[in-house]
């Protein structure tokens, strides 16, 4: 549960320029970085301001330095990053791994006697979703066969 309406409106962005500014220590290079507009940045910092009732940066000689609540939150919110990158690289895998490939081959006879079998059995070893289709060559060539469909 979140303690106060504010954090209620937390965006992910918001938590993204934070860090990138808590690195870089400047609106600008974490817009560059970003492939944002500094507008974007100002908007996204003044969000947290209001959610976590504190300034979070101060400028000094050109350099954003940050306050000692930004540094106390800032591991918090890097988890909060990290745990999310987690969930999508979790469900990139599971996704990569349900990807059925088919490979078509059109190849003589003696192909199916001879490579075949051999074929099959590293395929169901080390790809386990992808489907063999073989089509036997003949006279008529594969492409105006696939025409013909």
């Amino acid at each position: 549960m979140l303690h106060s309406n504010y954090l209620k409106q937390l965006d992910l962005q918001d938590i993204v320029v934070f860090l990138n500014v808590l690195e870089l220590r400047s609106a600008k290079r974490t817009a560059e970085r970003m492939s944002v507009s500094p507008p974007t940045v100002s908007y996204c910092l003044k969000r947290l301001r209001g959610c976590f009732d504190d300034i979070l940066f101060s400028s000094f000689q050109g350099v954003l330095q940050p306050t000692s609540k930004a540094e106390k939150i800032a591991p918090y919110l890097r988890v909060v990053v990290e745990s999310v990158n987690r969930c999508a690289e979790d469900e990139s895998q599971a996704s990569a791994q349900t990807v059925r490939k088919i490979w078509r081959l059109c190849a003589p006879e003696y192909f199916e006697l001879s490579f075949l079998p051999q074929t099959l059995a590293m395929l169901s070893r080390t790809h386990a979703n992808t489907s063999l289709h073989l089509d036997r060559l003949s006279r008529d060539l594969p492409v105006a066969l696939r025409a013909r469909r």
